[in-house]
């Protein structure tokens, strides 16, 4: 009823009777369209926190590739400290031999023969 006095001023005969003006108001408030609107904002929130959270994919990837590190940092604890060198040297900092061979003052013989024995030992645990 206090929206009924409310807009008493907006009614127009012409559309209508005042019990129509009523019942109108009665059964469609004009509150209600704050209700849809609200939940409009809403699901966008929550649309925009699920786009926000990675997929299953990237974290299950995530764990993969965290999974793989872990198991080259203890294939290469299993070599000895001159086979991890020459390993870390070639194979992660890119260089060839011969820069294997400068960077640990060693004949290029013996870098070829860590190398080859890192490879060996790395082989059998690498699954």
């Amino acid at each position: 009823m206090v929206e009924v006095r409310r807009t008493a001023a907006r009614f127009q005969p012409e559309r209508g009777t005042v019990g129509a003006r009523v019942m109108a108001l009665a059964h469609h408030p004009p509150w209600t369209g704050v209700r849809p609107a609200q939940a409009t904002a809403d699901r966008g929130n929550r649309s925009a926190s699920r786009e926000a959270t990675p997929a299953f994919d990237e974290v299950s990837e995530q764990v993969e590739t965290r999974l793989s590190h872990e198991q080259v940092r203890g294939c290469l604890r299993a070599l000895t400290p001159p086979q991890r060198k020459a390993i870390t040297l070639a194979h992660y900092d890119g260089l060839n031999y011969r820069k294997v061979e400068e960077s640990l003052s060693a004949p290029l013989g013996t870098i070829m023969t860590r190398l080859r024995d890192a490879l060996i030992r790395l082989r059998g645990r690498v699954s």
